[in-house]
């Protein structure tokens, strides 16, 4: 019997960066959602158990691969104008996170690490810097959230996704019927989601798409929330006014 599944529960050349690794090769295989720890474990050749002397749970592997595939994610001159700058950090996440399914899903609800606070920290600098004050963070959730949700639905009508996913083929079946009835969602079925079930068309108008939605955005941003900036600006240091008293010295942050 093996001598390398000792009672320290380790193995010789197992390390945490050696799971990650691993991890990081399933998820790209197989989904970030898609292997469990006992396949990770038989990828390593190890009893499940071993993995928990490095990582309490799969959650936590997750967080690594996440951290991981981030660091693939090549930052943009940080001299760029706003737009200029957004644009080129979200065209260069874009193959990353289509690479690794399932790390949009995380990103939605907040499942980033710490990698990601210097892009965070330079992102709502350029924000504040273009006049959006307080209303900073707002920008900031629309567009990336904007990013991040067509990404993650691009992945999830991919004819390629591992695991569960939006069956184009299917719901152009079903919506079939409805459409002989329906000018509007015969273009529409034509028009756009019959591009879907060919893999080269259907990415090369899912860029597109991401490249227009991307434009639209920023320029609605700047257009529509950066002119309401002064306002609430002036409204939050009233409030701030008001609040703190005459004997307290004024907000600063």
């Amino acid at each position: 019997m093996s001598t390398s599944r000792g009672s320290t529960g380790k193995r010789a050349g197992l390390s945490r960066g050696a799971i990650v690794a691993k991890a990081v090769e399933l998820s790209e295989r197989q989904g970030i959602d898609g292997w469990s720890m006992r396949q990770l474990a038989g990828e390593l050749d190890v009893v499940g158990s071993v993995l928990y002397h490095y990582f309490s749970s799969k959650d936590e592997v997750c967080d690594a691969v996440v951290d991981t595939v981030m660091r693939d994610i090549v930052m943009p001159d940080p001299t760029l104008e706003w737009k200029e700058w957004f644009t080129a950090v979200l065209q260069a996440a874009r193959p990353v996170l289509i690479k690794y399914h399932g790390v949009t899903e995380r990103l939605k609800t907040g499942r980033f690490t710490e990698i990601a606070l210097p892009a965070l920290d330079l992102a709502m600098e350029k924000l504040h810097r273009a006049g959006f004050g307080t209303l900073s963070p707002l920008a900031y959730s629309m567009i990336v959230n904007v990013a991040i949700n067509t990404i993650s639905a691009r992945n999830m009508r991919a004819l390629d996704r591992p695991g569960p996913h939006h069956d184009i083929r299917e719901m152009m079946s079903r919506l079939d019927p409805m459409a002989q009835r329906s000018p509007g969602l015969r273009l529409m079925t034509h028009g756009l989601f019959e591009h879907f079930l060919d893999p080269e068309e259907g990415e090369a108008v899912s860029q597109t798409y991401y490249d227009l939605i991307l434009a639209s955005v920023l320029d609605g941003i700047e257009n529509v929330v950066l002119p309401l900036a002064d306002k609430a600006s002036d409204e939050y240091a009233c409030c701030q006014e008001q609040l703190e008293g005459p004997d307290t010295p004024p907000f600063s942050g």
